[in-house]
């Protein structure tokens, strides 16, 4: 019975695993291959939840203790958590700071303006 189990582990934790670093190296691939910075902050952003995440799930299945779960489970919450947060940040930065992203990508002219004030009124305080 333990052998089945160990096997259905096993296979798990490669499925997840391998899923996740195709994830990784496709994602990686949309880095160098994009040609504008918000493409780039996107494919990055995979690589931190969606790669990261399958490959913790992955140890969290072939890892057979409890505190050791326990710990993945916490640090992928923490990415989870904080990666988005970054690449929403990058996102706003590249958005506040090209002059040309109208041509990039379509943004409206008065979206632009909001987050253009907005990040204005915030150097203010």
């Amino acid at each position: 019975m333990t052998d089945w189990l160990s096997t259905v582990r096993l296979i798990l934790t490669a499925v997840f695993m391998a899923a996740g670093v195709f994830v990784i190296i496709s994602s990686l691939l949309g880095v160098y291959r994009f040609k504008f910075a918000l493409n780039r902050i996107h494919s990055a952003a995979l690589t931190d939840t969606l790669g990261f995440g399958l490959i913790i799930i992955g140890l969290m299945i072939s890892s057979e203790s409890l505190f050791s779960v326990l710990k993945l489970l916490a640090l992928l919450v923490f990415m989870w958590l904080t990666n988005p947060v970054a690449s929403h940040m990058l996102a706003k930065l590249e958005v506040v700071t090209d002059k040309e992203i109208e041509h990039h990508c379509k943004v409206s002219e008065e979206d632009l303006d909001t987050i253009r004030n907005d990040h204005i009124k915030g150097k203010e305080k």
